[in-house]
C-alpha cells in the first residue's frame, strides 16, 4: 500500500458517531481527510501558533472540528517548544534549532479523562506525530489504564538517537530501547495493522 495520509486514512474503522484526537495536526492535512471521509468529529492539537492560527482558519466555525493549542504529552507543565516548521519539537536536539517558545504540555491522560467525562465515551482514532514525544504519551496512557479505551493508533516513531549536523557528537536516548518498551506495550492491547514511516495500531477483537 502506498504511504500517505489519504491510504492510511481508508484503513480506519469510522463513522459520523466517532471521535478522533490529531495530535500534531501542523496545517490540519489528516483532521481534514479524517472529517471528509467519515463525517465524524475531530479534536486536533497543535502547539505552534502559526499552525493552530492556520487550522482555525481552515476549519472555521465547523461545530464537529475543534482544536487546542498544545502538546500532548507525558505530564501537564509549561515548556519550550523547539522551533523548525513541522519539525518542531520539544526537544531541542530533534528540532535542531535554538530558536523557541513557551507553550502548554497537556498530560495525554487528564486529555481522556476529560473526553470521556463529556458526551465522548470513546476515543475511536488517537494520530499521533509529535516529534519524539510519542513514547512517553503511550507510556502515560498505559500507566492511567486508558490505552485500551482507544480503538486505533495512528502514529509515527521518531529514531531518537539520529546524530546532528551541527552536533555530531550529541544523541538523542537510546531509540531501540524506547521504541521495543514503547510497541511492546502496545502489543498488550492493540495488534499492529500497518508498519512503516507510520504505525497502524488497532485494539484486539476488532
Amino acid at each position: 500500500m502506498k504511504e500517505n495520509l489519504e491510504n492510511l486514512v481508508k484503513l480506519h474503522f469510522l463513522d459520523k458517531n466517532s471521535f478522533v484526537i490529531d495530535c500534531g495536526a501542523y496545517k490540519g492535512d489528516y483532521t481534514s481527510l479524517v472529517y471528509y471521509k467519515f463525517g465524524c468529529k475531530v479534536l486536533y492539537l497543535e502547539p505552534q501558533p502559526l499552525y493552530f492560527y492556520e487550522c482555525k482558519l481552515r476549519f472555521g466555525n465547523n461545530p464537529d472540528i475543534f482544536g487546542i493549542q498544545a502538546a500532548l504529552s507525558g505530564m501537564s507543565k509549561v515548556s519550550d517548544l523547539y522551533l523548525n516548521e513541522e519539525s518542531s519539537s520539544l526537544f531541542k536536539e530533534w528540532a535542531g534549532s535554538e530558536d523557541s517558545i513557551e507553550i502548554n504540555e497537556l498530560r495525554a491522560t487528564d486529555l481522556i479523562d476529560f473526553i470521556h467525562g463529556k458526551s465522548f465515551h470513546k476515543v475511536n482514532v488517537l494520530k499521533l506525530n509529535c516529534e519524539g514525544a510519542e513514547y512517553r504519551i503511550i507510556k502515560d496512557l498505559d500507566f492511567s489504564d486508558n490505552l485500551e479505551s482507544i480503538d486505533e493508533i495512528l502514529v509515527q516513531f521518531h529514531k531518537l538517537n539520529k546524530k546532528l549536523k551541527n552536533e555530531p557528537t550529541i544523541y538523542f536516548p537510546n531509540y531501540e530501547k524506547e521504541y521495543k518498551e514503547t510497541t511492546d506495550i502496545l502489543s498488550k492491547t492493540h495488534n499492529r495493522v500497518f508498519n512503516s514511516k507510520w504505525e497502524f495500531w488497532r485494539i484486539k477483537g476488532n
